[in-house]
């Protein structure tokens, strides 16, 4: 870990730096704007005194040349121009050029006669193809030249052009000195600029390291003091005296430490009072969802009642009519045991047998021999009925072990339904299309009460639609894996719920039911029960005038980290949708 005290040097010193690097730069940026001025000054003069020079020249030789133009003495118009290019070292050629464009006099440096058309330097030359020119660039031999021309006039008519090619050598080396000389003042101004940079780094530097000295030093006791704080120790004081904000701040931190000491205690009270109340609030929830379970088992014991009634009664009934069979069977197989004694003894039986006929006729044999095993077959059907209704009442009631185990999920379905059989049999016609699942881990005594609770909520919301007119909807509960989760659907074909309630149908105690029929807390705990407990998600769809659809997905994996992992898990997968409440 950098010290404070180091990182506010460093920090002084990036922003001493960076200021200065800011006037380092202006100021050059200032200087090279002055060089560049002064250089363009420079060259600007220089390509001046060119230009005046090169228009001095031609001006003073048109003079020259008006005599030897108007007695057509070419000869000597060549000899002035050698002699021009021999004073002048930067002039490369000259020529006469008359108005028509033919030159008859010419020289360079190479060679010159009065003949052009013998001479290889004025097939080279330039052609001048505006006659009143005065300057211009052209290049000569493979470089740049400034060409000056002017008119010859003879008795005020123009009777040709003076052209002369002037060499820039002279004018680039200028132009190169004053460059250098710029470039210097520039290399000097920075060094002197660089070396008072450096000066102010290390006068800086200084300052700074002192300025953070006085600054972290009390700062760094103050770390202590908390270090010594976090690690339990008591009557912790600062004692610091920078006469600045460091100051106000030790002593401030002097009556928090105070302030904390005295209230230690009263939070350790309110600490034990709030881990109390909680105990007390998991109890509350605990027995709130017994007694939810037990009101559901109550509201539902007149319907298993008479669930259980209608089988046991047809039983009771079958049973009845065997036993009053048996007796005109008894004595029937009396008069057959009667028979076989006589054969015994080797005595007529002509009566005997009469009598069994009579006795056959009396107690109704074929009729008998046709209805007893069907009222057999009731019995034992209804029997079966019944014992199936107080198994699935055993396994709602008594689920077993409570913690989290692999169920088989369309079992407890399958018990489920039984049990709410009552709740929906008169207002809506069953459908199950429970498809293959694998064990799925979740306590099968809460998924079921989940279940009965969302079951019953679509029994209610069918009811309303149908009323008394003896009319019945539907009510389909689907299963199958979705990826890594198992997926219970249960579906109904209800009125739905107007979107102004959509927001509150887990809500504790809401609900939309006259008073008596609902107490608004089946939905909340089938929620706590799937998202809280099992870490799943419940969603749902629902429209108005169509029904409502609930989806509540388990995880096939038992979730990590207990509750709040499934609570994190259960708040992603709640979605507020209209549903029956």
């Amino acid at each position: 870990m950098t010290p404070l005290r180091k990182k506010l040097v460093r920090t002084s010193l990036v922003t001493l730096g960076t200021v200065g690097f800011a006037v380092v730069l202006i100021t050059v940026s200032l200087q090279l704007r002055s060089s560049q001025r002064n250089l363009a000054a420079t060259w600007g003069q220089i390509e001046r005194a060119l230009e005046a020079k090169g228009r001095l020249l031609v001006s003073n030789q048109a003079v020259a040349m008006r005599a030897f133009v108007s007695d057509h003495a070419f000869i000597d118009l060549r000899h002035l121009i050698e002699r021009t290019i021999a004073d002048e070292d930067d002039v490369a050629y000259g020529a006469f050029v008359d108005k028509s464009g033919h030159t008859w006099a010419y020289g360079d440096r190479s060679s010159a006669t009065a003949d052009p058309t013998r001479n290889e330097g004025w097939r080279a030359m330039p052609p001048l193809d505006v006659p009143t020119a005065k300057s211009r660039r052209v290049v000569f031999g493979g470089e740049e030249l400034a060409e000056f021309s002017s008119p010859v006039l003879v008795d005020g008519q123009n009777a040709g052009m003076v052209r002369y090619g002037v060499s820039l050598a002279a004018m680039r080396k200028a132009r190169l000195q004053a460059g250098r000389e710029a470039s210097q003042r520039l290399i000097e101004a920075l060094t002197f600029i660089g070396g008072i940079g450096i000066l102010a780094l290390v006068l800086g530097g200084i300052t700074m390291r002192r300025q953070a000295a006085h600054i972290t030093l009390p700062l760094a006791e103050l770390s202590r003091a908390v270090e010594a704080i976090a690690g339990g120790q008591s009557g912790i004081q600062v004692d610091i005296r920078s006469g600045d904000e460091i100051e106000v701040l030790g002593t401030t931190f002097n009556k928090m430490v105070q302030a904390l000491e005295a209230s230690y205690a009263d939070l350790a009270l309110a600490n034990q009072q709030l881990t109390t109340q909680m105990n007390h609030r998991l109890r509350m929830e605990i027995e709130l969802r017994q007694a939810q379970k037990l009101e559901a088992v109550g509201r539902l014991a007149a319907g298993i009642a008479h669930e259980i009634n209608t089988p046991t009664q047809f039983a009771n009934d079958s049973i009845h009519f065997v036993r009053n069979s048996m007796g005109d069977l008894r004595g029937l197989i009396q008069r057959y045991r009667d028979i076989c004694q006589a054969l015994a003894r080797g005595e007529r039986t002509a009566e005997a047998m009469d009598d069994v006929a009579e006795a056959e006729a009396a107690a109704d044999l074929p009729y008998l021999m046709a209805e007893i095993p069907g009222a057999l077959d009731r019995a034992i059907e209804g029997l079966v009925r019944v014992s199936t209704i107080v198994r699935s009442m055993k396994e709602f009631a008594h689920p077993g072990k409570s913690e989290i185990a692999p169920v088989d999920l369309n079992h407890a379905i399958s018990t489920t339904l039984t049990v709410a059989r009552n709740e929906y049999k008169y207002v809506a016609e069953l459908e199950t299309c429970l498809g293959d699942l694998p064990p799925v881990p979740c306590c099968a005594g809460e998924f079921n009460q989940a279940i009965l609770n969302i079951v019953i909520n679509a029994a209610h919301a069918v009811g309303e639609v149908v009323g008394s007119t003896g009319a019945k909807g539907r009510i389909t509960v689907r299963t199958e894996r979705e990826g890594d989760f198992a997926l219970v659907s249960v579906s109904d074909t209800g009125a739905g719920i107007p979107p102004a309630i959509r927001d509150r149908i887990f809500d504790p105690f809401f609900t939309t039911k006259e008073v008596g029929r609902g107490t608004g807390q089946g939905l909340p705990i089938a929620r706590s029960v799937v998202v809280d407990k099992h870490g799943g998600q419940i969603t749902f769809e629902s429209e108005v005038g169509k029904g409502t659809t609930f989806f509540v997905r388990l995880p096939l994996r038992p979730a990590d980290g207990g509750g709040e992992a499934a609570k994190r898990a259960g708040d992603a997968g709640v979605e507020r949708e209209p549903a029956h409440a």
